[in-house]
């Protein structure tokens, strides 16, 4: 997983990342796609397991965490609007990823891009809260 989160921040970094955020999150999800293909026992390991060997503290959340990585990753690009709360937000967006990519591991190749496209979905709409800038009325 350290694998993932390396080429996650290395794309945002080198300025890899796409110019708007939501195809930004689709690059992180495609890197996470093709990692559960490429890299054996990658599918087995949960966003709530990746960062156990950094853990200082047991009683830290895991999905905490990792949200707040992504979220800093993607706030400090695109920046963040709105009242919702950010790094609670992506906590919610990181565990629903989670659960819908572990569906689309076990379910078969073809249903594979309808979970993702469902995830896709629902993440861009729980991160539109935070990411998209208000419209003018």
């Amino acid at each position: 997983m350290e694998t993932y989160l390396r080429e996650v921040e290395e794309l945002f970094a080198a300025d890899l990342i796409a110019d708007t955020w939501r195809e930004a999150m689709t690059q992180v999800v495609a890197v996470y796609m093709r990692m559960l293909v490429e890299v054996p026992g990658f599918g087995r390991v949960r966003f709530s397991d990746m960062l156990d060997s950094h853990r200082l503290d047991s009683s830290v959340d895991q999905y905490e965490l990792m949200a707040e990585r992504l979220a800093e990753m993607f706030v400090n690009r695109f920046g963040a609007h709105g009242d919702v709360p950010v790094v609670l937000t992506f906590r919610i967006a990181v565990q629903t990823a989670d659960a819908l990519f572990k569906l689309a591991e076990r379910v078969d190749e073809n249903d594979r891009a309808h979970v993702v496209g469902t995830a896709n979905e629902l993440l861009t709409g729980m991160l539109g809260a935070v990411l998209d800038r208000p419209q003018s009325p």
